[in-house]
């Protein structure tokens, strides 16, 4: 495929590649595709680029217990989530051979609990440890310093703009961040 083929949906912003270009949107089913502007596409390029970096190099190894489409759906989220998970001192996916992918998770300097290792069976458990951080780093950007239970809706609102980043490429997954948003209001 060459770079040319890039689309982005105008409605829910979901960049992709294809052989040409499609009627609908491959995510939200909407026929807004339109080719992505130099910006969308050369971000697109580098979380791919990201992406594949961080896949191990395997030809016939699957995450433990999950088919190959299960693994594919799993490593697709990792994909999107990769900026996030380099960007965060928190946060590393990494492949064990034993385990498949495991999010591996360091507290913090001021914190005294041990490391962990979460086998990723399923992309909706590692959405919610990733949404669950991203929604304490903005509530702790915007002053609810261990209030998080007082977060006004307006805020919530302004929260749920700034995880779009994310989101708008999961939208299948939305359920996952309301979850957590429930637990806050």
């Amino acid at each position: 495929m060459h770079e040319s083929n890039i689309y982005t949906c105008s409605a829910c912003m979901y960049t992709f590649q294809a052989e040409s270009k499609p009627e609908l949107c491959p995510d939200c089913g909407k026929a807004e595709v339109r080719p992505a502007t130099d910006k969308e596409r050369d971000e697109y390029l580098a979380n791919k680029a990201l992406a594949d970096d961080a896949r191990p190099e395997r030809t016939s190894k699957l995450q433990p217990d999950l088919s190959a489409e299960e693994t594919a759906e799993l490593e697709r989220v990792i994909g999107v989530m990769l900026p996030y998970i380099q960007e965060c001192p928190l946060y590393d996916v990494i492949w064990s051979d034993k385990f498949g992918y495991l999010l591996v998770t360091i507290p913090g300097k001021k914190k005294s609990c041990d490391s962990d290792a979460i086998q990723l069976d399923d992309p909706r458990k590692l959405l919610d440890e990733l949404y669950s951080n991203l929604a304490y780093d903005f509530m702790e950007d915007h002053g609810y310093l261990g209030d998080y239970e007082a977060i006004t809706p307006e805020d919530v609102l302004a929260m749920r703009d700034w995880m779009r980043v994310y989101t708008d490429q999961l939208p299948e997954y939305d359920d996952v961040l309301e979850h957590i948003l429930a637990k806050l209001s």
